[in-house]
């Protein structure tokens, strides 16, 4: 949190200078009297194939949306958290969603389950049905079944949380 702001108060310092050197203040620097001396942050290399493989999944986000358009323009779902995604995506998008636990694909595209399959060369597409099943009254998802926690009906994740 401390580098974030110190790297946005530089970068702001020229755009808002007195609310900057309110944020100065705050701050400790040796030798340095006021936000405008201070040089802008160094920008760090990033890896090529993160950045790919990030316009990839904002690439496959947009097809899926696309699907969930269609199935909410069709009264067949309200909510994309009511509706469930098989995507094919290429083989190393795939591989990284299928990294991902099964909680954060489904919070990724805002639905309540998503089936990842590996595509041929760079062909991604994204097939949306209704989810079925109960929905959580706590994350709004859908599943298969629900658990009982005082008087409610939950979700696993949900159950573990309320357990704490």
């Amino acid at each position: 949190l401390y580098d974030v702001t110190l790297r946005l108060m530089k970068l702001w310092t020229p755009i808002m200078p007195f609310t900057m050197e309110e944020v100065f203040r705050q701050f400790s620097f040796k030798g340095v009297i006021s936000a405008q001396l201070l040089d802008y942050p160094n920008v760090e290399k990033y890896e090529e194939n993160d950045l790919q493989t990030y316009l990839n999944f904002l690439r496959l986000k947009e097809v899926a949306n696309k699907s969930l358009e269609l199935l909410r323009s069709q009264n067949q779902i309200g909510s994309s958290q009511e509706s469930k995604l098989t995507l094919t995506a290429p083989k190393s998008l795939a591989t990284s969603l299928k990294s991902l636990p099964a909680r954060e694909r489904h919070r990724l595209f805002i639905v309540s389950d998503v089936t990842i399959k590996e595509g041929e060369g760079s062909l991604m597409a994204a097939e949306a049905h209704p989810a079925g099943g109960q929905k959580c009254p706590r994350c709004w998802n859908y599943f298969s079944t629900l658990h009982a926690h005082q008087e409610h009906q939950v979700c696993d994740r949900c159950l573990e949380v309320l357990k704490l």
